[in-house]
This record gives C-alpha cells, sequence and structure tokens, in this order.
C-alpha cells in the first residue's frame, strides 16, 4: 500500500467495535499535524469525510460513504475508484504505533512534493505566464510574488503566521477595525456578566484572558458561563477545550446552563445532579426536551464545541485540533480549561518553568493562529495556596497586584487576568466575588458580586461589591 493508504487504513474502522481506537488514531494523526492539505485527490475526500464523523462521534462505514457520494459531484467512474480505495483501507489494519512512526515522513514527503510543485509553475509563469484562478500572471515580478506567498503557505501546514508590514501601508486595516470596535455590539467575546463586559467589551483577537483562583473558587464555572454566553448570547463560534472534565459531564453542564434561558422560564434551571441521576419528574422531563429541542434546531444561535483533550497534550497538538476544526467552521474563541494542565512542549525541571512555556506558547497561539488574524483566548489558571491564605488574612479580602507572582509568565501573557474569591461568607450567601487586576487596553474596574446558581452552573451580576454580602442566605435552587 502507498503510504496515503497506508494512513487512512489507520483512521478507517472496519467494526464499530474499532470506533474508540479510531477516535485515538485521527486524534493522534491532528496532533502530528496532519491536515487534508497533506493528502491528494481521492486520498483528501476520504480524509475529509473521516474527519466530519469523527466530530460527530460517528464512523464512516459504507452506508454513510454513499450518502456523502450522492451529494458529491464526482462522475461515476470516479465514485468507482473512491469505493474501491475505501473497502481496500478499510479491510487493512494499521496500528496507533504505525501511524505515529509514518505520519511525519508523509507530511515531510508531501511539502517537498508541494515545494516541487511551486517551483515548476513558477518557472512557467516567469517564460510562459499561466492563470491562478481568474488572475492572469506572467513576468519576473508576478513570478516572484507567487513562489514567496506559495511558500509561505506551505509553510503555514506546522507553523503560525505573525502578522507584519509597514505602518503607512496598513491604515485600511486599522480604520476596519475601529469602525468594528466602533458599531459591532458583538466585537469582543464577551462573557454575560455586565461588570466585566462594560469595563472591557470583551477578549479580542490576539488576546489572552486568565480567570485566576484558588481550587474550587468557581474559575471554571465562569469559564463554562462566558463560552455559553458568547454562543448563545452573542452568536460565536466557540470551542471549550477541557483537561478536566469529559464530554458528556460537559455536554450536560451546558444543557442544565441552557435550560435557564428565559426562554424557558426557569430561573433556576434544571439542576445538573438530577439530570445526571435520570431523577426528573415527567412535567421536567419535558421541559429539558424542550430545551434540548431548542439547542438542537435554533438557528440563533454560534456553534459551541467541546473538545476533550487527551493526557499529555500540549499547546502544539491544541493548534492542531484547531485547525482542523477551523476548517469546518471558523472559530471565534478558545475556551482553555485550564492552560496549566497542558504539557510543555519539552520538558521543564520546575512547575514554575512549565507553565512559563505554557503561557507563551499560548500567547503565541492567540496571535498568529488563521494566518495570523489571531485568536480570542480564555484560560484559567489556580493560584498557590499561600496566596490564597494571604487573601483569606487581608482586610480588603481580594486578589491584590502580586498574587501572580509565583506564576509571572501568567500575568506578563495575559492580556486581562479576572480573579474570583469565594470566602465562608460568600459560600453561606450563594455567591462569588469578582475583579480585574490587570487589564491592557482600560481601566480597571471595581469589584463586584455574582450569584452563583450552583447547580445549573449559573452566574448572575449583582453589582459593585460593598464590603458585605448581600444577606440573602442559603436558598434552595
Amino acid at each position: 500500500m502507498d503510504l496515503q493508504s497506508t494512513i487512512l487504513s489507520g483512521l478507517i474502522p472496519s467494526t464499530q467495535s474499532d470506533k474508540s481506537d479510531t477516535d485515538a488514531a485521527f486524534m493522534e494523526a491532528i496532533q502530528l499535524k496532519l491536515n487534508a492539505s497533506c493528502f491528494t485527490g481521492h486520498y483528501r475526500y476520504l480524509f475529509e469525510i473521516i474527519g466530519k464523523q469523527v466530530a460527530r462521534k460517528s464512523i464512516i462505514d459504507r452506508e454513510i460513504l454513499e450518502s456523502y457520494l450522492a451529494n458529491s459531484k464526482y462522475k461515476d467512474e470516479e465514485k468507482t475508484q473512491i469505493r474501491i480505495l475505501f473497502a481496500s483501507c478499510r479491510e487493512a489494519t494499521v496500528d496507533i504505533d504505525k501511524l505515529r512512526s509514518i505520519i511525519p515522513t508523509f507530511i515531510e514527503k508531501q511539502n517537498v512534493k508541494l515545494f516541487e510543485e511551486v517551483l515548476i509553475d513558477t518557472v512557467k509563469i516567469l517564460t510562459e505566464g499561466g492563470q491562478v484562478g481568474k488572475t492572469k500572471l506572467q513576468g519576473l515580478d508576478d513570478s516572484r510574488q507567487y513562489l514567496i506567498k506559495n511558500i509561505a503557505s506551505i509553510a503555514s501546514l506546522t507553523t503560525g503566521n505573525t502578522p507584519q508590514g509597514h505602518v503607512h501601508k496598513s491604515m485600511d486595516i486599522f480604520w476596519e477595525l475601529y469602525q468594528q470596535a466602533k458599531n459591532d455590539p458583538n466585537y469582543g467575546v464577551k462573557s454575560g456578566l455586565k461588570e466585566l463586559d462594560e469595563a472591557t467589551r470583551g477578549v479580542r483577537p490576539g488576546e489572552v484572558a486568565t480567570v485566576a483562583g484558588f481550587a474550587k473558587e468557581g474559575k471554571s464555572q465562569i469559564l463554562r458561563n462566558w463560552a455559553y454566553n458568547s454562543s448563545v448570547r452573542n452568536k460565536k463560534n466557540v470551542v471549550y477545550a477541557s483537561l478536566e472534565m469529559s464530554f458528556d459531564q460537559l455536554n450536560r453542564l451546558f444543557v442544565s446552563l441552557h435550560s435557564t434561558h428565559e426562554k424557558f422560564d426557569m430561573p433556576m434551571g434544571i439542576k445538573d445532579f438530577d439530570i445526571s441521576d435520570g431523577k426528573l419528574s415527567p412535567p421536567q422531563e419535558a421541559q429539558l426536551r424542550k430545551v434540548t429541542d431548542d439547542w438542537t434546531f435554533s438557528t440563533d444561535y454560534g456553534m459551541l464545541y467541546i473538545l476533550q483533550m487527551p493526557t499529555g497534550s500540549t499547546v502544539s497538538s491544541l493548534r492542531s485540533s484547531l485547525t482542523y476544526l477551523s476548517s469546518m467552521f471558523p472559530i471565534d474563541a478558545l475556551f482553555l480549561d485550564y492552560a496549566s494542565l497542558l504539557n510543555s512542549e519539552t520538558p521543564m525541571a520546575t512547575t514554575t518553568m512549565q507553565v512559563t512555556s505554557i503561557f507563551k506558547s499560548l500567547k503565541d497561539l492567540a496571535l498568529t493562529f488563521n494566518d495570523g488574524a489571531g485568536l480570542p483566548i480564555v484560560t484559567a489558571h489556580q493560584v498557590s495556596r499561600a496566596k490564597r491564605e494571604a487573601v483569606e488574612k487581608s482586610e480588603n479580602k481580594r486578589y491584590d497586584i502580586g498574587y501572580l507572582s509565583d506564576a509571572a509568565e501568567v500575568e506578563r501573557t495575559s492580556d486581562m487576568v479576572v480573579w474570583v474569591l469565594r470566602t465562608e461568607d460568600l459560600v453561606q450567601a450563594r455567591e462569588v466575588k469578582m475583579g480585574i487586576s490587570q487589564f491592557r487596553r482600560g481601566r480597571l474596574p471595581m469589584d463586584w458580586r455574582c450569584r452563583e446558581y450552583y447547580d445549573c452552573s449559573k452566574l448572575e451580576s449583582l453589582g459593585e461589591f460593598t464590603g458585605s454580602t448581600s444577606g440573602l442566605g442559603v436558598f434552595d435552587l
């Protein structure tokens, strides 16, 4: 078998029981920077179908292949060739270890092949002239520009692009961004929390926002609320990447959070624990069906894609997954729960050095993703126990500047640092205290309080913090 067939054989299961192995193989391939542009002809077509089925948590079989072929523009002879290729790949067996060893060689060969093709076309443009799309290219200048552009395109299969150029030639882009900020109410990726959104107008491409707090203080809850509001209320396409929770857990939590939407007239929502344990009453089940049907069929929302990251993932493997997903839909924001659970690209001697490496790579991803257009990234970071204890003993009970001194790169890298605090009094009142300790684009607002609907993950702004809780005490949600 040729290299393309060998790789596809490792990604196509022969039976339903092989699905988990196939999912693992596909993710391994993506992490090794394999994408559709590395394949040619019918091989590329099959690879793209496999990717779509993996995203739908399904496998490709003969019936599914036929449905794709029925909607394709291939002629009958080409369809037959694809069927033969599919059958031969499905009958062969290639394990993940073999895939791991051959994919780098395959990508290297493909890039060499692409480079050779670019050189041939460049010579043709220089000597004879050629047609690229609707544009006629000919002569030295056209051939030089064609060569530079396509070499950069080949390199971008494995690396991010960094925007660059003359300031005096960039004023159109400058004014385009200004008009977006002026006229588009959804320009930034907003959290749904009034004080945070009014102060920052959301996270923008190229920026990293970090939610900091101690264990069990609500960092992940804030990330879920932020991702949900961005998708459902602001129609953003967001990816929620998690190294802590499974796809099924997160899916359930997001459904529970969606049940608090005002259209369902259930301010307290449907409790996640009751959904998890299957303890809903018939009327509650009917309400839950309305919630899930709304999310399934409504066209008023952006996409919310849950990416369950495997153990040992790095920023590079995360970039590869995002690059693949961006071929299926435009990505407006990434929510990462949470950055410090990633591995650094190379082993580090200390945890601080590892966190430094991870956040530097994360900032590079924010700046260079999507051919340099950038990506808003919201992640979380856990402060040390010593810093948390110091806050508990302080008079104002807040995270002042310097609480990230043991992880200085988090502060250096982050364009925005939001902190969350849950003291004993706040726990009793079902509230959390929040504030912003760093914001590069503007002034810092006053600290504020949020009501915490823990059973359905919802957070609701209560206004500026006055030094005492609302006094409502514990209530049944």
